[in-house]
């Protein structure tokens, strides 16, 4: 089977997850934003997805086998995919996010990037520009060459151990499990704080939470936490309760990590501030729907 334009995107993908990873390494060493497109905004997400497209790429380069024979005598009208057309339209997406990616520039001019983490942002989008350029333009010379198989699968493998040895020296595998259960309870406590405030009839008493704006998995999350006591709820008079929380990573482990701001700006929420759940454990929350309600009764 002839290799075809599939086999370029796949390349693309591939190239495209290992430039993302790498900018996420820079945001993290240097403590900035780059401002480039980013698609896989999470290392980890960013690492997997250059494993399994390199897999990819490396198995459909190793199972197809044209022979110097059928390439010369194949008169069949080729597929769409192997088109030039899409060839081109991948090439001008390419030149799109490069060209998105050096508009910040504008942050270096602003002097809110500095210089150093920019340039080594525009030097993974060359060599990803430079890496895809010689797969695609050697394809059909050496692609049913053995040692350019071996060269392929040999790059490729270092791509994905580059951005594995990144990744786990930055967010360990622990790590990024723990911060993730953060991430749950984190939300269990905006909802429950949500609750406090507009339910005039809450009480410590689970039966009483209407929590309407959760789905049924987040409504057991939360009350598994209120249950195992990492969520813990005290009433403090008759319309404050006091909420405090155990916390899975210690917020003297988070301020060791290089990546501290990369992982607190992932999480973005317009209730509850993320970097506010690991300065503090415990809250006051007054009842506001409760107060309201009290004050009509009594007019």
């Amino acid at each position: 089977m002839r290799l075809n334009g599939i086999y370029n995107f796949l390349t693309l993908l591939q190239i495209y997850a290992f430039s993302c990873a790498c900018v996420k390494v820079v945001e993290a060493m240097y403590n900035v934003n780059l401002e480039m497109v980013v698609v896989f905004a999470d290392m980890w997400n960013a690492t997997i997805s250059t494993v399994i497209f390199s897999i990819t790429v490396i198995i459909c380069l190793w199972c197809s086998r044209p022979t110097e024979h059928a390439l010369l005598t194949d008169t069949s009208p080729k597929p769409v995919v192997d088109s030039s057309i899409f060839d081109h339209l991948w090439f001008i997406g390419l030149a799109v996010v490069v060209a998105a990616n050096l508009a910040s520039v504008r942050s270096v001019i602003n002097g809110s990037l500095s210089v150093k983490p920019f340039l080594i942002g525009v030097a993974i989008n060359a060599f990803a520009v430079l890496l895809y350029c010689a797969s695609y333009f050697t394809l059909d010379k050496y692609s049913t060459n053995k040692k350019y198989k071996l060269s392929v699968t040999v790059i490729s493998s270092l791509l994905c151990g580059f951005n594995l040895i990144c990744a786990q020296h930055l967010i360990p595998i622990n790590m990024m499990q723990s911060v993730r259960q953060d991430g749950q309870l984190h939300d269990a406590i905006v909802s429950l704080e949500a609750e406090i405030e507009s339910n005039p009839n809450w009480t410590n008493d689970s039966s009483t939470w209407k929590l309407a704006n959760c789905l049924p998995k987040e409504k057991d999350e939360l009350k598994q936490f209120v249950k195992n006591g990492d969520i813990k709820i005290d009433t403090v008079d008759e319309t404050h309760v006091k909420i405090s929380w155990k916390r899975y990573t210690s917020s003297e482990k988070l301020e060791k990590m290089p990546c501290k701001k990369l992982i607190l700006g992932s999480y973005k929420y317009s209730w509850y501030n993320w970097g506010t759940f690991y300065e503090q454990t415990e809250k006051t929350i007054e009842q506001k729907a409760k107060i309201k309600e009290t004050k009509k009764s009594s007019n």
